[in-house]
């Protein structure tokens, strides 16, 4: 709930396995997102989630990666109970990619380990994404993932 509008992050992925940018270095990611979510022009805009908004739900403000329960380096294989825990319960950030039940997520898909975020500020070539194992990391674009739209509804259309 912000302002005059609701912003909801998909659950799932509208498409798996896709590069960011391809070998001509064409937005195929970009030009996807606004395929897959082209007849939801009337309910508001689609985009990809900010590695910001991903910050602020987790409580980590630092700038490098992190996994979602220790909000540092620390895999979940080496977390303590408690954090285990705190990934488990950002596990709708990361359900339905490809192994994520291995990390603390509640449903699995077999299509996609991961789904891109938001550009890395200041860079040309590379992408936040958010991966199976509850991580926030960057990548070079030409990685392979899928698109988790966000949607922005005015809160006009609901009422």
């Amino acid at each position: 709930d912000s302002g005059n509008e609701y912003k909801m992050i998909l659950d799932r992925n509208t498409t798996s396995n896709i590069k960011w940018k391809n070998s001509s270095n064409d937005t195929v990611g970009a030009d996807k997102l606004a395929i897959d979510t082209a007849d939801w022009s009337n309910s508001g805009t689609t985009r990809r989630i900010r590695e910001s908004e991903i910050r602020s739900i987790t409580g980590n403000t630092t700038n490098s990666f992190f996994y979602f329960g220790s909000k540092s380096t620390t895999s979940y294989s080496s977390q303590t109970a408690e954090q285990k825990a705190i990934q488990q319960s950002y596990h709708w950030l990361f359900d339905y990619t490809l192994g994520c039940e291995d990390y603390g997520c509640k449903y699995t898909d077999d299509n996609s380990i991961n789904y891109w975020a938001s550009n890395v500020s200041g860079s040309t070539s590379h992408v936040w994404y958010v991966g199976y194992n509850g991580k926030l990391d960057s990548t070079y674009y030409n990685g392979n993932g899928g698109i988790r739209p966000v949607l922005e509804i005015p809160k006009s259309l609901i009422g």
